[in-house]
């Protein structure tokens, strides 16, 4: 399926065997939500306002009410390190992951701080990336 997110919500951290697993509340402008699960605590598979695809899967009930599990659809290739392979993803979300990663390593080395409203410096990183992958 393919809808515009409406909501993208971090909502827990679940400390499993294998590492911390990040869910987040998820909706669409379609009318489906669910649960999305990653290792990615900064998640950029589902950003509010872009369109995404993704698979809705039943997982039980809740209060009498369905839940679902939202999934980033492969395209069936695998990684030679036996994990699942990617789907092909678009300018905007490459633009949006680069971007992100720009300031968060700026903030690490210390020519940035954390404090403020960096939204304009990712915003300028991600309209940069943007223009240069299409």
């Amino acid at each position: 399926m393919k809808a515009t997110v409406t909501k993208a919500t971090f909502n827990r951290t679940w400390n499993g065997a294998k590492g911390d697993v990040h869910y987040f509340d998820v909706a669409f402008d379609n009318g489906d939500y669910g649960s999305y699960g990653t290792k990615e605590r900064n998640q950029t598979a589902f950003v509010v306002g872009q369109q995404a695809e993704y698979e809705r899967v039943e997982d039980g009930e809740y209060n009498g009410q369905p839940k679902y599990k939202i999934k980033v659809p492969y395209d069936g290739n695998k990684s030679g390190g036996g994990g699942k392979g990617r789907p092909a993803g678009d300018p905007k979300s490459f633009a949006a992951s680069y971007a992100k990663d720009i300031v968060k390593a700026l903030i690490e080395a210390g020519h940035l701080k954390a404090t403020g409203d960096i939204t304009p410096l990712i915003q300028h990183y991600f309209e940069t990336f943007h223009k240069l992958l299409q």
